[in-house]
Parts: C-alpha cells; structure tokens; sequence
C-alpha cells in the first residue's frame, strides 16, 4: 500500500544545514532567468546528498558563460554540471 504524500513539506525544515534552500537569488538586469533554477538546485542537491558538509552557491554566471548551448534547454544544464 503506498503512503499518502504529507499534506504540508518544507525543504527548509527538512533540510536545515542547508542555508542555500530558500535562498533567493537576483538576476539584476541580466535576463538570464533560465540559468537561475539548473544552479539553486545543484546548490541544494550539493549540500543535501553531503548531508551538510559541502555548502556552495553555485554561479548562473558560469553556467551561463561556460555553456552556450544550454539556452533554454533544460536537460543541457544538468549535463554540464554532471560533466564539469
């Protein structure tokens, strides 16, 4: 029997070592909002699967000058950091 999905979850209770969850970030005037959601969550992933001990904040900025052909194809984001 499968379990019902809680009715209220909250990364950051669930995760609190990790001060990079729910962390809002600022593109300023860059326009490259697609580049922001691929680097909070390979921030977060970094710290959750650490456990605590790997806090980082990764740069949009790098992904967005190290991949030019992520655009706004999603599954090249995730490519690039496996394969950086």
């Amino acid at each position: 029997m499968v379990e019902a999905p809680p009715t209220t979850f909250d990364a950051r209770q669930q995760w609190p070592m990790c001060p990079t969850i729910g962390m809002v970030y600022d593109e300023g005037n860059c326009g490259a909002s697609w580049a922001l959601p691929p680097v909070e969550v390979m921030s977060d992933s970094i710290c959750i699967e650490s456990k605590g001990q790997v806090i980082v904040q990764l740069s949009a900025y790098n992904l967005i000058a190290c991949c030019p052909k992520c655009g706004k194809y999603y599954v090249y984001y995730f490519n690039y950091f496996i394969l950086c």
